[in-house]
């Protein structure tokens, strides 16, 4: 009997497996179906077969590549068998269309031939047409647990049978082309199998790669119900849909497509919410970036940058078959942008060039040309143009490439013009340099996953509401760790959730049950204030370092939570439910450090205020970590253990001795920074001993649109003591009102939520000017901090007086609230002090030249002669190095450039650390 292979390219809408599944067995298997081509790729992968020792046939519509692993039965264990590759070329068939995935089938050209073993073959092609009720052999990759992995785990084939056409007609009313296969068990009616698609213990997303052997059941789908789960694409009579069994709570969310059968070689793609890109890789083993630009996904972008040598490179990938663009613009217009361009002429010639808007429609080349071509291809489908540029050249015409947010500008047109045409022009903020990629992170093979969320909760009609209830944490027999969170939204609900935060409450808390307002007439739902996890507008999951996660399952843990849904239904829409919340990853693989988050900034209410048309107006938060304690406990034998960051009084009292003492130094890896609507720019600095050591971390182009969280560069190292200052920039242009801190969207924060270990205590340290003085200042006469608030709505706001509020709030005396779990409130005060801005370094001039592949850094760019402003003879020293800065000695700290750099142009003189030596 003839056999046919049936390839299932997966996508995140993967196979699901049967409950019957004995993972554990099968994972001590060793052996690969040698073909078979593991293609490593974001944001899904996919699966080829190895024709050749040099050619893989997959889908057209597969996202380009990160590794091919050929050999591959575990992709989430390596093996000493597997073969690793990259490509030299793709050639999808000529017919192709990625719109309605007409001919999905694609060649992969591997860089060099695989080397044939037992694991590693070709697969034999018979030359004649199969036949009617021939066996076909289906493998493909799957998951053995419901859950989330980075990589697939074991192998899963199926013997299935082809059948005539005629019984995928029969099945449902609609029609059914001759050239349609199908396959699978005997043929079903969606009635006889809807409790298969309605299980509740399935994740509805998020699968980016499956793990596990079992064998699955297939069977023809309606095309109704695959044009209902498919609204973007066109479901042709043309195409097969197969389901899964048993499967998603959709049963077309894996719809099988094809044009047609190849000698014994059936290919069936499984579209995803990502059509087609297939850009080349951008440089070896290092894991790349990448977007959608516009909303029908035409628009490609992938990057990696050099950190060290300031040189970023992008790939864009357009379905078109003219010109492409791509730059940087600013906040409110397009004029002024840059955006290189480039694409193929119909005779086959490439042109390129650095160029720049004049005003909203015009370009114009630059004088200086800064960015070096690496390729230009034009295929029957996609225009794809690699380039590099550094992040700050020397033209005035570039804008720089900063670790703020970034206006990603890319532009095309249908011929070989370059025209700006504002449909096919699209602006989309990107945080272009974020050093640590979630492919770069462990994932644990325990992993079990943990919904906090919301149910079925009727949204008020009202403009703002704050959502809260109290939740468990998951109830573990020992110590687990979080090391990743993401949010859950519901469809349609995503432009109404404005944010969602867990707070982790004291074990002495006496906790509300329902569902209320956060902070209205029950003071009970505000209670616990300690942000453990947290989501704002346009951010995504994130893993921590694999060093670090929060603690749960210990008495010293928090056993229950706050979850915190701020709403903003601006538009008063009736009938609205959700079910949003926050999904945990948690694992007994203990990590090393336990971890807290640390919220900074402007107290919100009731000081907080913010003139209206204001250009640019600052607010100010104070921190004094001075006043952070720990709780430690004293054993029998007079040492002293942590006590950990949960500790409450009840807990205390059955404790040995208590004694407090100093918070030990903190490490900061990552942050979160968050405004309202009128909000520019924030940042947060760091003072020792009085002088300014270092910006923690800022965006000078603050979107409200992508708040995520982001990690630093580097671990900035916080020690008892120092001062942590939140600056704000806030523009209210479009208001004639003043604008008061508070919890509606329209309101405002000015809000750091930095990510460290270890956790100690203290949930908040946030600052508040000294109102009274600031309404002297506007020569108000006042007696009390309600009166101050309230006189400034007697202020005549122009850019003078709105220059002196400024100036009043930044000189008053603040106040500093320090909080923490347990809701012990500690009051001090300081004085805010100068913000010092980190210098620029040079900027990188290019000589022009095409930049060669061998080179390892693209030629071309060389920086600029100069120095720093203000820098005098000095040189980088060791870590451990004691530096005098403004006759303050500072100790060098590991790993930690940007210090360095900030303080290039103040040494003075340097002298070595005792333990370093000469």
């Amino acid at each position: 009997m003839k056999c046919c292979v049936f390839f299932m390219l997966m996508s995140m809408a993967g196979v699901i497996l049967a409950e019957e599944s004995n993972p554990e067995k099968t994972n001590e298997v060793d052996f690969t179906i040698p073909y078979m081509v593991y293609l490593q790729s974001f944001p899904e992968p996919c699966v080829g077969t190895l024709i050749h020792p040099q050619w893989v046939l997959t889908a057209a519509h597969c996202p380009s590549p990160v590794k091919i692993r050929l050999g591959t039965y575990q992709p989430n264990i390596k093996n000493k068998h597997e073969q690793t590759q990259s490509y030299s070329m793709t050639v999808p068939y000529p017919d192709f269309n990625s719109e309605y995935l007409n001919d999905d089938l694609m060649m992969i050209k591997l860089s060099e031939a695989a080397k044939i073993t037992t694991q590693v073959g070709t697969i034999a092609i018979a030359m004649e047409p199969l036949s009617l009720n021939e066996s076909c052999f289906i493998p493909t990759w799957t998951w053995s647990k419901y859950k989330n992995l980075s990589d697939p785990d074991i192998l899963t084939w199926i013997n299935q049978y082809t059948r005539p056409y005629y019984e995928c007609q029969n099945m449902h009313d609609e029609r059914t082309a001759v050239n349609t296969m199908c396959v699978g068990q005997p043929l079903k009616t969606l009635s006889d199998t809807k409790d298969a698609f309605t299980r509740s213990d399935l994740p509805e997303k998020n699968y980016k790669d499956p793990d596990s052997l079992q064998n699955v059941n297939i069977s023809v789908i309606s095309k109704g119900e695959c044009r209902r789960a498919y609204e973007n694409i066109r479901i042709r009579d043309n195409m097969m849909c197969v389901g899964i069994v048993p499967g998603r709570r959709l049963p077309c969310k894996a719809p099988a497509l094809q044009d047609r059968c190849l000698p014994k070689l059936l290919l069936c793609s499984w579209p995803g919410s990502y059509p087609g890109p297939r850009p080349s890789p951008l440089s070896d083993g290092r894991t790349l970036r990448v977007r959608f630009l516009d909303p029908s996904n035409a628009v490609f972008l992938r990057w990696d940058f050099d950190f060290e040598a300031e040189i970023i490179t992008f790939e864009l990938q357009v379905r078109t078959a003219g010109w492409v663009g791509l730059g940087v613009t600013n906040r409110y217009s397009r004029a002024g942008g840059d955006l290189v361009v480039g694409g193929v002429s119909p005779d086959g010639n490439v042109y390129f060039s650095d160029q720049h808007l004049v005003d909203e429609d015009t370009l114009e080349e630059d004088g200086s040309q800064d960015a070096e071509l690496q390729g230009l291809t034009e295929d029957a489908v996609y225009t794809t143009m690699r380039f590099s540029r550094p992040f700050r050249s020397c033209d005035p015409h570039d804008q720089d490439i900063t670790s703020d947010t970034v206006r990603v500008l890319a532009a095309y047109g249908l011929d070989d013009t370059p025209k700006i045409d504002r449909e096919r022009t699209f602006v989309k903020s990107i945080f272009l340099l974020q050093i640590v990629h979630p492919d770069d992170l462990d994932a644990p093979e325990d992993t079990i996953i943990h919904d906090l969320e919301i149910t079925d909760f009727l949204i008020p009609e009202d403009d703002t509401t704050y959502a809260c209830t109290f939740l468990p944490l998951p109830i573990v027999s020992k110590k687990h760790h979080i090391y990743k969170f993401e949010p859950k939204l519901v469809q349609h609900n995503e432009t109404i959730v404005h944010h969602i935060l867990v707070y982790a409450c004291g074990n002495a808390s006496t906790l509300p049950t329902g569902i209320s307002d956060c902070y209205g007439a029950d003071p009970a739902f505000s209670l616990c204030s300690q942000v453990i996890v947290g989501w704002a507008v346009g951010g995504a999951s994130y893993q921590f370092p694999d060093d670090v996660g929060i603690s749960i399952g210990t008495p010293l843990d928090p056993q229950w939570i706050r979850l915190e849904i701020h709403y903003s239904n601006f538009h008063n829409l009736p009938g609205l439910y959700d079910s949003s919340g926050i999904r945990v990853y948690y694992t007994a693989h203990l990590r090393k450090f336990d971890m807290g988050i640390l919220q900074l900034g402007v107290f919100t209410f009731p000081i907080h205020f913010i003139p209206p048309s204001a250009e640019s107006f600052r607010s100010y938060g104070l921190c004094k970590t001075e006043k952070f304690e720990e709780r430690k406990v004293s054993d029998s034998k007079g040492g002293n253990q942590e006590a950990g960051a949960f500790l409450t009084d009840q807990v205390v009292s059955s404790l040995p001795q208590m004694n407090r003492a100093p918070v030990a130094d903190i490490q900061v890896f990552g942050y979160l920074l968050h405004t309202h609507l009128a909000g520019r720019a924030l940042q947060a600095v760091q003072y020792r001993n009085g002088t300014q050591l270092r910006v923690i971390c800022k965006d000078d182009a603050y979107d409200f649109n992508l708040q995520e969280t982001r990690d630093l560069p580097y671990r900035v190292v916080i020690k008892p003591g120092d001062e942590l200052l939140v600056e704000c920039r806030y523009q209210t242009l479009d208001r004639d009102s003043l604008t008061f801190g508070g919890p509606s969207t329209i309101n405002e924060m000015c809000l750091v939520f930095l990510f460290y270990y270890p956790r100690n205590n203290v949930s908040s340290c946030q600052g508040y000017p000294d109102i009274i003085y600031v309404a002297h200042e506007l020569g108000e006469e006042v007696s009390d901090s309600m009166e101050g608030m309230m006189a400034m709505s007697n202020v005549e706001w122009t850019p003078e007086s709105i220059k002196k509020a400024e100036n009043a709030c930044k000189e008053a005396q603040q106040t500093v609230i320090i909080k923490t779990i347990d809701e012990l409130v500690e009051n001090t005060t300081g004085w805010i002090r100068d913000i010092n801005p980190t210098p620029r370094g040079p900027c990188l001039e290019s000589s022009g030249g095409k930049v060669e592949s061998q080179d390892k850094t693209p030629a071309g760019f060389r920086a600029a002669p100069g120095v720093l402003s203000g820098s005098s003879s000095a040189t980088l020293r060791k870590p451990n190095d004691t530096l005098q800065i403004d006759g303050l000695s500072v100790e060098v700290e590991k790993d930690d450039p940007y210090f360095l750099l900030e303080h290039l142009g103040t040494w003075v003189s340097a002298t070595p650390h005792p333990s370093v030596g000469p």
